[in-house]
């Protein structure tokens, strides 16, 4: 077989590049209600931290290796900022054993001068600030609580970001180095003992200095209240120290506590709660039935760091649809008239993955990043789909907690089902 026999020699007929274009096909129905014009953050060509109005669709970008990377369309389930003064620490943090909290110090992430700096004071005592966060805040036993926040190196030396309970010494939460860029998970014993649950951990690099980092789980299984704290360090790693009183050792700004296993853009609010809505993408009626083939076909998608559930899908109800999902694994699944089968595999959960799907009755394969991870000889195409969803079920497109929380950086459509050696040229 020759090289051009692994390229399909026909085009697709839909070919949705988000990355390349930043732009929506006028195909794509686009909706996401918020009460703020500004609910709804994404990192933009330039590096800086903007936000969209309702009904505004994100194309995000991340900083590597000194550049910026497009990254596609944001799509993200709804979640609930219940930090009330995100870019205010002195409003409503505790400040033990902080002199003072200096006010829009310098410029943060989103271009303004709305960060502020930790002034330890000069008692030789372990230095931090925190917030509690009761059962009033809706938090329950054992539900996961994400805690972020946007962090830059003043003259200290590491930050501590912990998930405390309300009362008591059940702890876990990340040490982040500036100097070395390194981030460390710590705990406590009684996090241990009490059966305390860690999801997710970690950090990202934004330009002129800047990190989010963050934590999500539970502290131990029985309590209700949180308890957010951040920590400082001195410039040799002491704990404990004597500060100056006057001198920034970090800088912080766009703390965010929200109940989720991982953590989603950013939310600001200035002195209530805010809700960021989910995004919801589709293209249906004739819109749809212009480029898709009922009988057989093969879809490509490059997908960035997807932690939710539905990537993209077809179909109409639950048991007439092609959809593929995300979270840990990847599975890709064809029913009809209520049988079908799940194709799974594989996915990232920290990079672009290359995923297709080629489907046509007895003969569907699903690809991951150049492997064929599944095969079906048997799962018939669904009858008459009416619509194409991106990051939520065809089956309930406005339903909550589908959404892929991820980028899709691209979407092509083929109305072939293309051979399994084409489907892994495509994904490598």
């Amino acid at each position: 077989m020759s090289i051009l026999q692994n390229f399909p020699e026909e085009g697709p007929t839909l070919n949705l590049n988000f990355a390349g274009s930043r732009t929506l096909d006028p195909r794509i129905t686009f909706t996401r209600t918020q009460t703020t014009s500004n609910g709804s953050s994404y990192m933009d060509k330039n590096g800086l931290i903007r936000y969209a109005g309702p009904d505004a669709p994100r194309f995000d970008h991340r900083y590597v290796n000194g550049e910026i990377e497009s990254l596609g369309l944001l799509v993200e389930e709804a979640r609930t900022n219940l930090k009330i003064r995100s870019e205010e620490l002195q409003s409503d943090f505790g400040r033990a054993r902080i002199t003072t909290i200096s006010e829009n110090e310098i410029i943060s992430p989103d271009g303004l001068q709305t960060a502020d700096g930790i002034v330890p004071n000069a008692t030789l005592s372990a230095h931090y600030m925190d917030k509690v966060f009761t059962s009033t805040s809706g938090i329950t036993t054992s539900q996961n609580i994400c805690c972020s926040a946007f962090f830059k190196k003043g003259v200290g030396g590491d930050v501590w970001l912990q998930i405390y309970e309300e009362s008591g010494n059940a702890y876990h939460g990340v040490q982040f180095n500036f100097e070395t860029e390194t981030l460390t998970f710590r705990n406590s014993n009684e996090y241990i003992t009490g059966e305390g649950v860690t999801t997710d951990y970690g950090v990202i690099k934004y330009p002129n200095g800047w990190y989010r980092l963050w934590v999500a789980g539970y502290p131990n299984t029985t309590t209700t209240g949180r308890r957010y704290r951040i920590r400082l360090t001195d410039a040799s790693g002491s704990l404990d120290f004597s500060g100056d009183a006057v001198s920034s050792y970090v800088y912080s700004w766009g703390v965010q506590v929200e109940v989720g296993a991982f953590p989603t853009s950013y939310i600001p609010t200035l002195g209530s709660t805010v809700t960021r809505n989910q995004d919801r993408v589709l293209i249906d009626g004739e819109r749809f039935l212009d480029w898709y083939n009922p009988d057989e076909g093969t879809f490509f998608c490059n997908v960035n760091s997807p932690r939710g559930n539905v990537i993209f899908g077809v179909g109409d109800t639950f048991d007439n649809t092609i959809y593929t999902t995300a979270g840990g694994s990847f599975s890709g699944a064809i029913r009809s008239g209520g049988t079908g089968t799940s194709l799974s595999g594989t996915i990232s959960s920290s990079g672009i993955s290359k995923i297709a799907f080629g489907v046509k009755t007895d003969n569907s394969a699903l690809c991951i990043n150049g492997q064929i991870t599944g095969t079906s000889l048997t799962a018939d195409m669904p009858i008459n789909p009416v619509r194409l969803t991106l990051g939520a079920s065809p089956w309930s497109p406005t339903a909550f907690g589908n959404q892929v929380d991820g980028t899709i950086s691209q979407l092509s459509y083929y109305p072939t089902r293309l051979t399994n050696a084409q489907l892994q040229t495509l994904t490598k």
